[in-house]
């Protein structure tokens, strides 16, 4: 009898220890795929960025000049997409990936990293099963109008004509590096950082010019939280002009400003709107399309700057004089078209630079001299 029990226990012991190794086989598999299935959605949603600002890119191209070739919008798309990364690889497509109808001014590009091109995105853990990348692919499209019936909507941020110039904004001045505007030289403005992402509100203090100042300004509206996050919902009731001088916005609010974001451009950012229809009832831009003012890094007038550090002004360049809290203004020296790609509590504000025009006459549409509304938006493709 008892050698018929432990006989029937042994058993037992043996199939548990099969179970609970098969159960936990299965548990790893559905591990490893929950992590590659998270670092593939991420590479999708950085591909898709980077196809939304391609189609823009060459969707402004109707925009900008009247007499623009298949072939230079196609030019455009493909330098804005290379702008950005997949997974810390560049983004790389051809002209054959951007289809563009002259007829109704429309801009599709297609990204993708397959297999077939060599570029597949790796996996990690579930290369145990078999699976060493998987391929991935989406399509944007754009659309531009022959002109907007919106009005300007400038948003509570300041960009520094220095965005693009490296991490020592002051010594980009001085060395002459790429700029946005420079309002003594005229500006200066190159194409190839079209389509090029950056932070235009930090939300870390390390990422900040001086103290307290995130790059948020007033827009004589009103101060504070409360006021600073509607004017990134709605426009703000007053008109942002050349020349004019705004008041930082002191202080992180890191709340507001993610709040504020998301229900600008919804959450997650709902990028895909109707083909268009420009009537007089009708949005002639995504809402992730914003505008903000430029300030001119280099030379803006209300900064006393010496001729070297240590000068009349005690710095070298005006970046160099801002000071910390609510006592610095800028002067707006022009206006950034930008795509809003989204926002978090650690990194702020990522948007993608579509067009600048600057207050001295030298601007993409001669026309312009303030806030401008662009009609071209991202659309979704019927039957897509």
């Amino acid at each position: 009898m008892n050698s018929t029990v432990n006989r029937l226990r042994s058993e037992e012991q043996g199939y548990v220890i099969v179970t609970v190794a098969i159960l936990l086989f299965v548990l790893l598999g559905f591990a490893s795929l929950a992590v590659d299935l998270g670092i593939l959605y991420s590479a999708r949603t950085q591909a898709q960025r980077a196809a939304d600002a391609a189609a823009l890119a060459g969707a402004f191209g109707f925009v900008v000049d009247p007499y623009i070739t298949e072939t230079e919008i196609k030019d455009r798309a493909v330098a804005a997409a290379a702008e950005n990364g997949i997974m810390g690889q560049a983004v790389a497509i051809t002209p054959a990936d951007v289809a563009v109808d002259m007829v109704n001014q429309t801009v599709v590009v297609t990204v993708e990293r397959t297999g077939a091109r060599g570029n597949p995105v790796d996996t990690y853990l579930a290369r145990g099963l078999g699976f060493d990348s998987a391929d991935i692919g989406v399509r944007a499209a754009a659309e531009a109008a022959t002109s907007s019936v919106g009005d300007g909507c400038t948003k509570p941020w300041i960009v520094p004509s220095t965005i693009f110039s490296g991490p020592d904004p002051c010594q980009a001045c001085l060395d002459g590096q790429v700029l946005i505007l420079d309002r003594v030289v005229q500006r200066t403005f190159v194409n190839s950082i079209i389509g090029q992402q950056f932070t235009i509100k930090p939300n870390r203090p390390s990422d900040v010019l001086v103290p307290s100042n995130f790059m948020a300004i007033e827009l004589g509206n009103g101060s504070g939280a409360n006021v600073y996050r509607e004017n990134i919902i709605n426009c703000a009731p007053v008109d942002v002009s050349c020349n004019a001088v705004y008041r930082v916005e002191p202080g992180n609010m890191r709340g507001p400003t993610v709040q504020g974001v998301q229900a600008l451009v919804g959450d997650p950012p709902d990028q895909f709107w109707d083909v268009a229809d420009y009537g007089p009832n009708h949005a002639d831009t995504s809402q992730s399309l914003i505008v903000a003012p430029i300030w001119d890094a280099c030379n803006d007038p209300l900064f006393q700057i010496g001729e070297e550090s240590g000068g009349k002004g005690g710095c070298a360049c005006p970046v160099e004089c801002v000071a910390p809290g609510n006592g610095t203004f800028y002067t707006v020296a022009g206006f950034a078209l930008l795509f809003i790609n989204g926002v978090d509590h650690s990194d702020g504000v990522q948007a993608t630079l579509i067009n600048v025009s600057d207050c001295g006459g030298n601007l993409i549409d001669p026309q312009e001299t303030g806030p401008f509304s662009i009609p071209i938006r991202l659309i979704q493709i019927p039957g897509t």
